[in-house]
């Protein structure tokens, strides 16, 4: 199916209230992001601090999704030195629990990986605080290949930690 094609469907399915969050978002605006998440997976705008960039992004997804659990904004740390804060990690004192961020995440994720029905939405807000090479490289290239991430090294599923689900 042409990307043309694709775009049309995908807009005439949406909610027709284009003002989100107190931000109209234009036609054209809407067809540019859609057109962008269609050729790549994510999409990462760029623009002066304060011009909207997180408020469009949050209105396009809350357009588009048709419940909130589908979108999330985490905001980046300055402290993120790992991809720790976005995937969890096996807990080094209780190798058999596995830790998953309190931002929602991986959560959000593992939603969107057993529902490929529905778009789902990842909003990192301030990415520039951090070094995205580092927090964000096993992301980027698991969105590109297709390919898993592997969440820990062990043969087994583990259990949560403090009330998290098995992963």
């Amino acid at each position: 199916m042409k990307t043309e094609t694709k775009l049309d469907s995908l807009l005439s399915t949406c909610r027709n209230d284009l003002t989100v969050a107190g931000i109209a978002i234009g036609d054209g605006l809407i067809r540019r992001i859609a057109t962008s998440l269609l050729s790549k997976r994510f999409l990462i705008l760029t623009g002066l601090s304060g011009s909207g960039k997180t408020k469009v992004a949050h209105a396009f997804a809350a357009w588009i999704a048709e419940s909130g659990a589908q979108y999330r904004v985490v905001a980046v740390g300055a402290d993120w030195t790992t991809n720790e804060n976005l995937l969890g990690y096996q807990d080094a004192l209780r190798p058999e629990i596995y830790r998953k961020p309190t931002n929602g995440a991986l959560d959000l994720m593992l939603r969107a990986r057993d529902d490929s029905e529905h778009p789902y939405f990842l909003i990192l807000d301030e990415m520039n605080l951090s070094h995205v090479e580092r927090y964000f490289a096993d992301m980027l290239s698991a969105i590109e290949s297709g390919e898993s991430i592997a969440l820990h090294s062990a043969t087994e599923d583990l259990s949560g930690g403090d009330g998290d689900t098995v992963l």
